[in-house]
C-alpha cells in the first residue's frame, strides 16, 4: 500500500522523500476523574474521527491504520469509586515529514494533548546488520494488536480501498467492514433474493 502511494504521490509531483517512511502516530487526550466504571467509546470514536480529519488535512495524510487502547486507574474518595479512562490511539499513517511547528499546531487545532510522530526507518541490530523499514513497522503495528485485545482497528484513507479485493459474489452494499467480509455473513438486501 505505502509504495502505491508513494508512486502516485511521485506521478502528481509531490517530493516523493515526504512520504519515503511510514509514520507511528500516539495521540493522547486530557483524562479525568469520573464515576462511570467504563468509558464512552462511542464518544471517543466521534472525537477521534473528527481530530483525525483535522490531521489527515493540514498534514497531508494519505491514509493509515489506528488502534484505541484504553487504560483504567480506579481510587476511592469518601467511598465512592472514582475512575480514570486513558483513552489513546496507536497508528501507523502512510504520512509526510512534518516540520515540528506544523505538527504541534496540527495537534492542537485537532484537540490533541500529548503526541509522538516517529518516522519508522531502519533500525540497525547485531553489529551492523540492518533490518528494513517495512519490519521496523511491522514490529512496531505487531507489538500494538497483540497488547489490545478486544480493541477495534479502524481504517481510513487509502486503506479503505479493500472492497476492490472482495470476491464478486459478496454484496458490496451490505458488507462495510472488513470484519463483515471475513465472517461471510449473507447479505440480506434486495440483491440477495
Amino acid at each position: 500500500m505505502r509504495l502505491e502511494v508513494v508512486r502516485r504521490s511521485v506521478a502528481s509531483g509531490k517530493n516523493k522523500n515526504r512520504h519515503r517512511y511510514l509514520k507511528f502516530v500516539t495521540c493522547t487526550w486530557k483524562h479525568e476523574w469520573t464515576t462511570e466504571p467504563e468509558p464512552d467509546m462511542k464518544k471517543f470514536k466521534k472525537m477521534w474521527n473528527e481530530a483525525r480529519s483535522v490531521l489527515v488535512e493540514k498534514m497531508e495524510v494519505e491514509g493509515g491504520t489506528d488502534v484505541i487502547e484504553t487504560k483504567r486507574t480506579e481510587r476511592v474518595t469518601d467511598g465512592v469509586t472514582e475512575y480514570r479512562h486513558h483513552i489513546h490511539t496507536h497508528s501507523l499513517w502512510c504520512a509526510p515529514y512534518v516540520p515540528l511547528a506544523l505538527l504541534q499546531s496540527s495537534m492542537t487545532d485537532a484537540g490533541i494533548g500529548r503526541h509522538e510522530y516517529t518516522v519508522l526507518k531502519e533500525d540497525e541490530y547485531d553489529s551492523g546488520h540492518t533490518k528494513q523499514a517495512v519490519w521496523v513497522a511491522i514490529d512496531y503495528l505487531a507489538k500494538y494488536l497483540t497488547k489490545c485485545q478486544g480493541t477495534k482497528r479502524q481504517v481510513f484513507g487509502e486503506l479503505r480501498k479493500w472492497k476492490e479485493h472482495m470476491s464478486k459474489d459478496k454484496c458490496r452494499l451490505c458488507i462495510k467492514t472488513t470484519a463483515q467480509m471475513e465472517k461471510e455473513e449473507h447479505c440480506k438486501c434486495s440483491l440477495d433474493s
